[in-house]
């Protein structure tokens, strides 16, 4: 059971360790909030055959995951720090940009073998899962006061892929919102973004089947506003 700062809602430090498979000294890794992976909140995962030097200009490194190599690969372990806030001067260890687990959450990972210290790119099968759960915070005793999104809503099974409409309550006498949609949790591989002055928008195109989103919203007029929660739904297959 890992602790759960109750200012931020955040998770305290996770430490993930297993044993070295062989001469093993580079690993895949994924967190996800299902046992099956669909929902990943964490992906430090690549084939093994990706350039890095082709894809460094166009695409976050960290999407690629060249650098999960940890400090001690005899007994290697690596960790998710309190909030799960970096900064980009990573260490080998470190396995997150942002604040990717809540509490109140089971959360369940697995490893897996991509490189060897004799330099061979070996690619074992992905280790049994194993899950860890984030205690639940303070109780709430008063409604959250930031905007509050309606539909779909979070965790939605099923979604359709077009039509792809969201709505949210009003907030405050806002006059214009501002709206993300994105394909993973911190919400930077975005597909869709708009300023709309009502509480609802539909995305003109069709989005992926059995695909995770993640999506958001905040006042911007007359005055901004703190982000929304982040809302995540699947789409149907």
């Amino acid at each position: 059971l890992v602790g759960c700062d109750p200012v931020s809602g955040r998770n305290q430090e996770v430490n993930l360790c297993w044993e070295q498979l062989c001469v093993a000294n580079e690993y895949d890794i994924e967190v996800a909030k299902n046992e099956d992976f669909s929902i990943r909140v964490i992906d430090w995962s690549t084939d093994g055959t990706d350039d890095v030097s082709s894809v460094y200009d166009e695409c976050a490194w960290w999407d690629y995951g060249y650098f999960l190599s940890p400090v001690d690969v005899l007994t290697p372990c690596v960790y998710i720090p309190a909030g799960g806030e970096l900064p980009y001067s990573m260490q080998a260890s470190e396995i997150a940009f942002w604040g990717n687990l809540e509490c109140g959450h089971t959360y369940f990972w697995r490893v897996m073998v991509r490189k060897c210290a004799t330099g061979q790119i070996v690619r074992s099968p992905w280790s049994e899962v194993r899950s860890f759960t984030i205690k639940a915070g303070l109780p709430v005793r008063a409604d959250y006061y930031g905007i509050k999104l309606l539909a779909p809503d979070n965790g939605c099974l099923g979604c359709p892929v077009s039509p792809a409409s969201f709505s949210w309550a009003p907030f405050k006498g806002t006059e214009k919102y501002k709206f993300v949609l994105a394909k993973d949790a911190a919400l930077t591989d975005v597909i869709a973004e708009a300023e709309v002055a009502t509480t609802a928008f539909e995305y003109d195109g069709t989005l992926d089947y059995s695909t995770n989103y993640f999506w958001r919203v905040m006042s911007l007029e007359p005055a901004p506003s703190d982000w929304s929660a982040t809302f995540s739904f699947q789409t149907e297959a």
